[in-house]
């Protein structure tokens, strides 16, 4: 078979699995269907403590506020429409002064599927924070090296963040000092990347299933990292080299390599304060500037999907439930506020 056969061969079958996979979902939720996983009726429980009483009041736009739950919204960038889905948790007040968590789906996902992936709608109705899932252009995000058509056409990805998050911190008085990145695989690269890009503006990282390529970015603010990586992943391989998906080729760097840059960067110990089971290993790096740390969950039997969440399409492998990674993460977070520098 000629390697042009074997490339559209490879993209026929990424169109047709992402068609079935997702279709249903996508078309529900434009449907206005609200569903199961959004709101299981348990209510919204207490934020923690140093969640929202940390914040003051704000005087707020006379804007129109988006709808509580699920809402679609767009900025243009370089004149490209770059498109997102906005989640307000249940009992939003105009006024408030919540965190913000932007979650980046996979590569061939969307919005919908982050959303689904993560069950983080939920997370933000029980511990009440502002969620935004973004749109990769042509379903890709260019992480520096990877991926696709985002790469190839140098996509401005970074630039749609940074203007993303003034605009949620103008219009719903988003608090700047806890804003937060995750996402999957692809999604997982551009947080590595915005963390770094972007650190003036953000509070910490989670990436899932992802990996830090070299950037441009000198000299970034300290910025707390939990990272989530399965050691039998074959996409995004844990040790670094070439991983596949569907006949895309995928080099990435060892997720040793992100730990020790970003430890590097908050000035965390050297040696790590260790946890293990059966399942997993937990390495925390701590006494960071500002307060931030640098933690590894390392699922020992984990692959190419997000821990504790839903498995959106078939690209990925079917996650592991013993460790609830969005759970996790926003605890991290939560614990983690940007610090103001000192000049």
């Amino acid at each position: 078979m000629t390697d042009f056969k074997k490339v559209a061969l490879a993209l026929t079958l990424s169109f047709l699995v992402l068609v079935f996979s997702i279709a249903p979902v996508q078309a529900a939720e434009e449907a206005g269907a609200q569903p199961a996983y959004v709101n299981d009726g348990d209510g919204v429980s207490e934020p923690p403590a140093e969640v929202n009483a940390l914040a003051p009041a704000r005087q707020s736009k006379k804007l129109k506020l988006p709808k509580i739950g699920n809402s679609k919204g767009h900025v243009t960038i370089g004149g490209i429409k770059r498109s997102y889905v906005l989640h307000l948790p249940s009992g939003f007040n105009e006024g408030e002064r919540l965190p913000l968590i932007i979650v980046l789906h996979g590569a061939l996902g969307n919005a919908w599927t982050g959303e689904w992936d993560s069950l983080m709608s939920r997370q933000a109705d029980k511990d009440h924070f502002i969620v935004v899932y973004p749109n990769g252009f042509l379903k890709t995000w260019n992480a520096g090296q990877c991926c696709g058509l985002a790469r190839l056409q140098n996509i401005d990805d970074v630039a749609f963040i940074s203007t993303l998050i003034d605009k949620l911190e103008d219009e719903l008085g988003v608090d700047p000092e806890r804003v937060y990145v995750t996402g999957i695989s692809n999604g997982a690269m551009l947080s590595y990347r915005l963390g770094c890009e972007l650190s003036d503006k953000i509070a910490a990282i989670a990436p899932v299933e992802g990996c830090l390529y070299p950037s441009k970015c000198e000299h970034p603010h300290p910025v707390s990292v939990v990272a989530f990586h399965g050691k039998k992943d074959k996409i995004v391989r844990f040790e670094g080299g070439y991983g596949s998906m569907l006949g895309y080729i995928v080099k990435a760097p060892s997720v040793a390599s992100a730990i020790e840059f970003w430890k590097k960067v908050d000035q965390c110990s050297s040696e790590p304060v260790t946890e293990e089971d059966d399942h997993f290993i937990k390495e925390v790096y701590s006494g960071g500037c500002g307060g931030t740390e640098v933690c590894l969950y390392t699922l020992k039997d984990g692959g190419h999907a997000w821990p504790g969440g839903r498995r959106a399409t078939f690209l990925g492998d079917v996650p592991k439930n013993y460790l609830p990674a969005t759970e996790i993460m926003c605890q991290f977070f939560w614990a983690h506020p940007k610090k103001k520098q000192s000049n």
